[in-house]
């Protein structure tokens, strides 16, 4: 056996045999290629040559491995193929000065990532194989202990065959066996099930780059035939949604108040419920969209023009009482008034606003022989307007319709025998509403007339007595006289 001295200088040694201790230097090492001990007591062999330095391993005489130092502080792992003195090297894997590892190449990652690289000409990547009924993890750590160790995570469950994703030592994501995707939900039932941390917090967003004139996001949910199925928040236009149109099928407009339809067609509604239990019973699951109303607090539909207080109305229901029926109400409006229509639930119209009027005679009013008017000056009630005036007697009809009208006149004594009580359109004798007469049958003479006609708005209405004597109203009150009239429609 050659020994240590021999084994110091620069040629290369062939050892066969046995290495004994007789064989190393007087501190028990092996030094080959150098005469320099290395500083370090523990090392008890040192190569080394112009090269860098490399110890062979072979199986049987052919094909091997060899570790070696290519260069300063660096450690590389190599494959040989051929026999013993006809070797091929190739590099597999090396650890470089500063600790960084890298497999199939040497040249290390981007700096943000470069402790391990793995690189092949081909596909590239790791296996992590554990048992069926185990996991298989990464964890990512800033700590040596507590939470701190695994505060990001994957975790692959193989006996559920589930994915868990973590920050903050929390799984935040889990795809389970079927696909199905949980944010917060670690039992997901949809493709992507979202649950929200609190009760308050969003679920889902989507935002965006900059929120400027013209900018947009947009919630696509299907694409077909090149039309959207999609919600789309527009800086300008506000909420928008589509459905089968490029046009938007409802828009909410940036100012919240305004909901606009895409234009109709015949076979497009601009606005269409519809009962879908295919019978005409209410469907009284509806009533879960209905809002919690307060006594006598009123759920408003507001429909109209925009840009102008005087173009909008309203149909709405107001709730007073859960034990009766005709204490709940509904109602329409309009800028001008509100509830100027009720109806009960029973159907009873309880307060129609439409023109109407309730007024007395004045008492002891003398009416002359021939046509006269009589004075009605007293108001008692009227609606929809101040049409009657006291001062001419007259109703004057705010709208064309077909009004139905009443009077009666009482005078004072019964000399009025072949007088006549007449409902004259536009005052004019010879164009009557009604017409009636009353024989005595008894100290008063008492006139009642009733008619219904047609008149145009600004058409008027006025009661006037015909007679061949002269008389007076009956000066006790209320049997005077009386004067009323309604629209009919």
């Amino acid at each position: 056996m050659t020994r240590s001295r021999d084994l110091a200088d620069s040629a290369d040694k062939d050892i066969s045999g046995t290495l004994t201790v007789d064989d190393l230097t007087a501190s028990g090492e092996a030094l080959i290629g150098t005469s320099t001990s290395p500083s370090s007591s523990d090392v008890k062999l040192a190569i080394n040559s112009s090269g860098g330095g490399f110890a062979q391993f072979n199986f049987n005489g052919g094909a091997g491995s060899a570790i070696g130092s290519p260069a300063a502080s660096t450690q590389a792992f190599y494959t040989t193929t051929g026999n013993i003195g006809s070797d091929v090297y190739t590099e597999r894997m090396r650890i470089d000065s500063s600790g960084r590892v890298m497999i199939g190449t040497t040249t290390e990652g981007n700096p943000a990532a470069e402790n391990l690289t793995i690189a092949d000409s081909g596909h590239a990547g790791i296996t992590i194989r554990s048992t069926d009924n185990t996991s298989s993890r990464i964890y990512f750590s800033d700590a040596t202990s507590g939470t701190g160790e695994y505060t990001g995570y994957f975790i692959y469950d193989h006996s559920n065959n589930h994915m868990s994703i973590a920050t903050g030592a929390t799984e935040r994501i889990r795809i389970g066996n079927s696909g199905y995707i949980g944010l917060n939900n670690s039992n997901p039932g949809f493709p992507l099930h979202i649950k929200g941390s609190t009760n308050t917090n969003a679920v889902l967003a989507v935002e965006s780059a900059n929120w400027t004139a013209g900018a947009s996001a947009e919630l696509r949910l299907a694409y077909v035939g090149g039309y959207n199925r999609s919600i789309k928040g527009h800086h300008d236009d506000g909420l928008l949604f589509y459905t089968n149109q490029t046009d938007p099928a409802i828009q909410i407009k940036a100012d919240a108040r305004t909901i606009v339809k895409a234009p109709s067609t015949a076979t497009n509604p601009s606005f269409k419920i519809e009962n879908t239990t295919g019978n005409n019973t209410f469907n009284h699951s509806a009533e879960l969209f209905a809002p919690s109303l307060a006594s006598t607090a009123t759920n408003l539909m507001v429909i109209g023009k925009e840009g102008n207080n005087y173009n909008s109305a309203w149909l709405g229901y107001q709730w007073s009482s859960n034990a009766s029926q005709s204490d709940n109400k509904l109602t329409f409006g309009h800028w001008g008034a509100n509830h100027l229509w009720t109806m009960n639930a029973n159907g009873h119209i309880q307060i129609a606003n439409q023109p109407c009027f309730l007024v007395r005679a004045a008492t002891t009013h003398s009416l002359g022989s021939g046509w006269q008017d009589v004075n009605y000056n007293v108001i008692v009630s009227q609606k929809g307007g101040s049409n009657f005036s006291t001062s001419n007697f007259r109703f004057t009809a705010p709208v064309n319709g077909f009004y139905q009208f009443n009077a009666q006149w009482t005078a004072s004594g019964n000399a009025d025998q072949d007088g006549t009580l007449s409902l004259c359109i536009n005052g004019s004798t010879s164009n009557l509403a009604g017409s009636s007469s009353m024989s005595d049958t008894g100290y008063y003479d008492a006139h009642v007339v009733s008619g219904a006609c047609y008149l145009s708005a600004n058409d008027y209405m006025q009661v006037k007595r015909y007679s061949t004597v002269s008389n007076t109203t009956r000066g006790t009150y209320p049997y005077g006289g009386w004067f009323s009239g309604f629209l009919i429609g």
